[in-house]
């Protein structure tokens, strides 16, 4: 799991690695500040589950044979954002986060090394 640039990335036994947006714009949590005569820790339970049941999934990566265990995102300075993910099927694959593709030329399987 990593955050980045606002992303929350997650490796699944599903064989994907899912990007969920983080950022909640102040105009989604007015409602929940609407309620003075509520006391403060509702407000803030509440506002913990708003924030958790509003993830809003925008990115699947696929490609994988089986589950995967790791990720990296790279943010080099200069350089493209890059998601590495790692899997039990022995392969490491490498996407591109501006264009969310799978670099296939840049593919690389563990058992080769």
């Amino acid at each position: 799991m990593q955050i980045h640039n606002g992303l929350l990335y997650t490796c699944s036994g599903d064989r994907t690695v899912r990007a969920f947006d983080l950022v909640v714009g102040v105009k989604e949590l007015l409602p929940l500040f609407a309620y003075s005569s509520v006391d403060s820790c509702f407000l803030l339970n509440a506002t913990l589950l708003f924030l958790l049941q509003s993830r809003k999934c925008v990115g699947v990566f696929e490609g994988h044979g089986s589950k995967v265990s790791c990720l990296l995102v790279s943010a080099a300075p200069h350089l493209h954002h890059r998601l590495y993910s790692g899997s039990s099927d022995q392969t490491i694959r490498c996407y591109n986060l501006k264009v969310k593709t799978s670099e296939e030329e840049e593919n690389k399987t563990v058992a080769d090394e």
